[in-house]
């Protein structure tokens, strides 16, 4: 993107980290809806706050949702 004058440096998040499922285990959780998903709208994937992308994806799945976004981040608080 940076070489086709598409973005810059500013423009680019790296994300690293680990998961690892067994042969359809994805696919089960899905289908069980063990996981939120929302659509990789423009506005969520560029948006400016990087500490705040995940709280804007659990409110744009609605109000049933954001009691989430007050639970502890360490679980051993709750």
């Amino acid at each position: 993107m940076i070489n086709s004058g598409l973005g810059n440096d500013s423009n680019i998040r790296f994300y690293l980290g680990y998961s690892g499922w067994g042969e359809q285990q994805l696919d089960e959780e899905m289908d069980e809806k063990s996981w939120l998903t929302v659509p990789a709208t423009g506005r969520l994937v560029f948006f400016q706050n990087k500490t705040e992308i995940w709280k804007e994806a659990v409110r744009s799945l609605g109000d049933a949702y954001t009691p989430i976004l007050n639970y502890p981040l360490d679980p051993s608080f709750n």
